[in-house]
């Protein structure tokens, strides 16, 4: 999860929805970051089949591109009809989920051709260095 997002974050900014990718790959998560999880201000965009950290939990890109598009069509429906709101979009695929290469082979060119034209989504700093 990314540094900054914790319940002060989502507290002081009451019109952010961070998105974030699928948590665990075979690791405890504290009972706090769960906790931020169920937040409604937090997208958790599918990028793992499971969490429990074997091979098997991740997609290879041929298998992801499927899961993306639908999971794509959820959050662009939200971007759409929550024009208020400021999407953070976080490192979504980038971290463990990222075992067959599915954050750079679809999820940043995907994310970045088409999110430009929304102007309520910011991407974080560190996705374009990726």
């Amino acid at each position: 999860m990314h540094r900054f997002l914790n319940s002060k974050y989502l507290r002081e900014h009451p019109n952010h929805v961070v998105v974030v990718g699928t948590m665990g790959g075979g690791i405890p998560i504290p009972r706090d970051v769960q906790e931020v999880l169920l937040s409604p201000q937090v997208h958790v965009f599918p990028t793992k089949r499971s969490i429990t950290g074997y091979r098997q939990d991740y997609y290879t890109v041929a298998e992801y591109l499927p899961v993306f598009e639908r999971a794509w069509e959820r959050l662009e429906g939200q971007i759409a009809q929550h024009p208020a709101f400021t999407f953070i979009i976080t490192m979504v695929g980038a971290g463990s989920a990222d075992e067959y290469d599915i954050f750079s082979e679809v999820v940043k060119p995907a994310f970045v051709d088409r999110l430009r034209r929304f102007p309520n989504v910011e991407l974080v700093p560190e996705f374009m260095g990726l």
